[in-house]
């Protein structure tokens, strides 16, 4: 399977280093719609929907959580409707 962040030897200050950005933003999706969509993608490559959904899940949500967690706070939000 993929990498995930959190297996990566990248440098964590990149990923919080906002000082080169001019503005940040930040695409509000939930878990679940995230889940769906990340598994559809996986489908969309020829996985089966069992398959799709735990690499979805394993790897992709991981990130995900990541992501959220170590993330500065954006200058704007856009939230889906």
């Amino acid at each position: 399977m993929g990498k995930n962040f959190e297996s990566t030897s990248m440098d964590n200050a990149k990923i919080r280093n906002m000082e080169e950005f001019d503005l940040s933003v930040c695409l509000e999706v939930s878990d679940i719609e995230l889940e769906k969509r990340l598994t559809d993608r996986w489908i969309a490559h020829g996985l089966d929907p069992i398959r799709a959904s735990a690499r979805a899940l394993s790897n992709d949500m991981t990130n995900v959580r990541y992501v959220k967690k170590h993330s500065v706070l954006p200058d704007y939000i856009v939230a889906q409707i």
